[in-house]
């Protein structure tokens, strides 16, 4: 006897229900494979109180289909440990002093902080220190209304991804424990890290520019040989 729910499908019926089956799993894991722009809300506390202003954060915790795992993990090392042992230097991008001049790795970590050339230079050391340069650009140009900026690229041969730790670090979040409640967040050191520029766009249009900006004067250093493949 057959339970009352229970549905007899006739062969071309069946058919049909395997195959819309199978193309909801393809289309599901497809799915699975797009890159997603997440977004959080960090509060801004002053003294304590919440002063009814937030930022809204943007960020990308995914990996591309055509970066390698190894890769993706080795170089995100890389962005989480200058981020946590460099900071942004105000007094240099306002003109109160000069940029030191850091040469070793022992330096970057002494003096602890710079501007984004600092950010780039230390990330590339530490890079060529692992050997993982391959792939890897460093960029740099100014805006027209004013400011440069320096980051890097890694390049597949289908796209092109942003690797910025000045970008990616606490810099500008204001407010008491703010910066804290960023660094715990999931989104930090992945607002710019292996974002394509039509993902940077989005990531960071609040703030009315992006990566997209800095035609003037624009360089793209490669930092391996192309033909041999080495740094």
């Amino acid at each position: 006897m057959k339970h009352p729910s229970a549905i007899t499908l006739n062969k071309p019926a069946l058919a049909l229900a395997l195959l819309l089956c199978a193309v909801c799993a393809v289309t599901a894991q497809n799915d699975a494979q797009k890159s997603t722009i997440l977004k959080i809300t960090i509060e801004i506390h002053n003294n304590g109180i919440f002063d009814r202003s937030y930022y809204i954060v943007y960020y990308k915790d995914t990996k591309p289909d055509d970066v390698p795992q190894e890769v993706y993990d080795a170089l995100w090392e890389i962005q989480k440990e200058i981020i946590d042992n460099f900071t942004y230097d105000y007094d240099v991008y306002y003109g109160r002093k000069q940029p030191l001049h850091l040469a070793t790795k022992e330096a970057y970590y002494k003096h602890g902080k710079g501007v984004c050339e600092g950010y780039a230079d230390f990330f590339i050391l530490l890079a060529r220190e692992k050997g993982l340069l391959e792939n890897l650009y460093k960029v740099s140009g100014n805006r027209s209304g004013g400011g440069g900026h320096a980051w890097l690229e890694y390049r597949t041969a289908e796209n092109t991804y942003i690797i910025d730790p000045t970008w990616s670090d606490d810099t500008g979040y204001k407010g008491l424990n703010t910066r804290q409640k960023f660094r715990e967040s999931p989104a930090y050191g992945k607002t710019a890290f292996f974002i394509t520029y039509e993902e940077d766009k989005s990531i960071f249009s609040e703030q009315g520019y992006d990566h997209s900006s800095y035609t003037r004067g624009k360089t793209e250093t490669p930092l391996w040989d192309k033909e041999e493949g080495t740094p």
